[in-house]
Formats: C-alpha cells, sequence, structure tokens
C-alpha cells in the first residue's frame, strides 16, 4: 500500500461496533481499508466488464460452439491437443 493519509469519516455506530467485535479495535482501519479497496476493485472490474459488453459475437467466431456442451467439448479437445505437444 502506499502513503497514508489521515480522513475524517463517520460511520453508523452499530456499523462500527460490528467491525469492532469482529476484528477489535485495533484492526478497524485495516479492515475499512480492506474493504474498500476490495469493493473499489469489485466496481471498476464490474464497469470494464459493463463497458466491454457486446463486444464479442458469436457470429465472428464461427469455429466455436453456440452451446455449453459444445464449448465444452471443444476446451477438453483442445487441453487433449495441448497434452499432446507437452514434452
Amino acid at each position: 500500500m502506499s502513503r497514508t493519509r489521515m480522513v475524517p469519516l463517520r460511520f453508523p455506530e452499530d456499523l462500527i461496533k460490528s467491525i469492532d467485535e469482529l476484528v477489535g479495535t485495533g484492526g478497524r482501519t485495516r479492515f475499512i481499508v480492506e474493504a474498500a479497496a476490495q469493493e473499489l476493485a469489485r466496481r471498476r472490474q464490474r464497469r470494464a466488464l459493463e463497458s466491454t459488453a457486446g463486444t464479442w459475437r458469436s457470429e465472428d467466431h464461427p469455429e466455436l460452439p453456440d452451446t455449453l456442451e459444445g464449448t465444452a467439448a471443444a476446451i477438453r479437445e483442445a487441453r487433449r491437443r495441448a497434452e499432446r505437444q507437452t514434452p
């Protein structure tokens, strides 16, 4: 993690109490920082997925199966080919 900066934040008392019960008052900051970092990563991933939604079109890839079963079979076959090529 990078340098830190003190920031005044307000939390509902019951939320702080629950956090303290779980990690103790000494672990509060670390818990909140980790939770914020995880949520930030989740939101960035969601934004990336939303911004690229619809870019994959099945008709652009006729070599790939359209069904789950067909996809699973294609993956199994690709793995078999890779295993045969591995020394």
